[in-house]
């Protein structure tokens, strides 16, 4: 009877060690991007003339943001880290390269350029921009607020000053529905970013850039 039972005791044995180690399995973790602008309604301009280049940063983000876990926020004075929803990279990259690509689409006829500038010729127009805000509260509202300044030729003579406070809603309870509005509210700032560049480009080369925003 003994030697009949012991194999069924080990049974049981690795049957509860099984379900423990799998109480114990870490969550999964999920990964996110930011995402441009959808719709492209603006048509490129095909030109062999200059087209004006446009630099983006230095770019300089509030410390608390500069982290893998996506930031919510519970309260007026506080934050909380996600332990399982972080970015896929840098945030700062991320936002730095989706801002990029969506003054490409609101401005087809400039050539974009991000810093560390990786081209011999001169920076026509130059976006340096501070980010002081790029969270949110899930399911209610993202907020992205920012102040950036445009200059213009190596001179670096300042043209505009702008800041911008925006907030997009919150479609859902997810961490996917928190970055959804936070690419839309970079869209709304690449857009008035996007036309205080079209301004400059209308008084100093008035045939450069087509389109509404």
């Amino acid at each position: 009877m003994i030697l009949n039972s012991f194999p069924q005791g080990i049974a049981v044995i690795m049957g509860f060690m099984a379900v423990f180690l799998c109480g114990c399995a870490s969550p999964k973790v999920n990964f996110y991007t930011l995402s441009p602008i959808q719709d492209q309604i603006f048509s490129r301009v095909s030109s062999s003339v200059h087209k004006p280049i446009v630099g983006i940063g230095p770019v300089k983000m509030a410390e608390y943001l500069e982290q893998s876990q996506i930031i919510t926020r519970s309260g007026e004075n506080q934050v909380i880290k996600a332990e399982f929803d972080r970015w896929a990279g840098p945030l700062k990259s991320n936002f730095m390269n989706i801002l990029a690509e969506n003054l490409g689409f609101l401005l087809p006829g400039v050539q974009i350029q991000l810093y560390p500038w990786r081209t011999p010729e001169p920076i026509d127009y130059q976006v340096i921009m501070e980010v002081i805000r790029f969270e949110g509260r899930l399911g209610e509202v993202a907020w992205l607020d920012s102040r950036w300044n445009i200059f213009q030729g190596p001179e670096r003579r300042l043209l505009h000053t702008g800041q911008s406070n925006i907030n997009e809603p919150v479609m859902g309870p997810k961490y996917a529905d928190l970055v959804a509005a936070q690419s839309r509210a970079l869209g709304q700032l690449s857009r008035e970013i996007a036309r205080a560049i079209k301004n400059a480009l209308s008084e100093c080369e008035p045939a450069g850039v087509r389109g509404g925003l």
